[in-house]
């Protein structure tokens, strides 16, 4: 579902909706460029040069940050997909958003979102609670192309 205060452009909403069904184990592809950024809370923390390949090899989404063994209320490595692969398991619907709002419980972020064009996968605002909520954001080029995602995930 679409956040009727923060609505995305259509190009955007295609390539969400491509994410998760990748992320869910679906389709095996979206449209990306020549490279992404893996990070976690506004820091960088995997550069990917061979996106087809990443996308054969579901590990190469859950990084790391170098010496932690926490992320959030995840341990490391994360699952970046994790979050959205929940979702499509438990049936719950996913919203999303041209904005960025904070993430419940969420520490603050280490730095600040991807360049790009933003589109955000949230759950729905009464699922987010502490235990459950988290921002996903996909950075996309001019031309609706995935160069970046960003997950910030709840800390009880």
């Amino acid at each position: 579902m679409q956040d009727p205060a923060a609505p995305v452009a259509a190009d955007l909403l295609r390539l969400a909706r491509a994410f998760v069904a990748y992320a869910a184990g679906g389709s095996g592809t979206f449209r990306h460029g020549e490279s992404l950024v893996l990070g976690l809370d506004g820091a960088a923390v995997r550069s990917v040069d061979d996106v087809p390949a990443a996308l054969r090899r579901r590990s190469t989404w859950r990084p790391c940050p170098d010496g932690q063994e926490l992320h959030g209320a995840a341990s490391c490595p994360v699952d970046l997909l994790g979050p959205v692969a929940a979702a499509a398991e438990n049936g719950v619907p996913l919203v999303v958003s041209g904005r960025h709002d904070g993430v419940v419980c969420a520490h603050p972020r280490r730095g600040p979102l991807p360049a790009g064009r933003l589109v955000v996968l949230r759950p729905p605002p009464d699922r987010r609670t502490c235990a459950s909520d988290f921002a996903l954001v996909l950075a996309a080029d001019g031309q609706g192309r995935l160069g970046a995602v960003d997950l910030t995930l709840s800390d009880p």
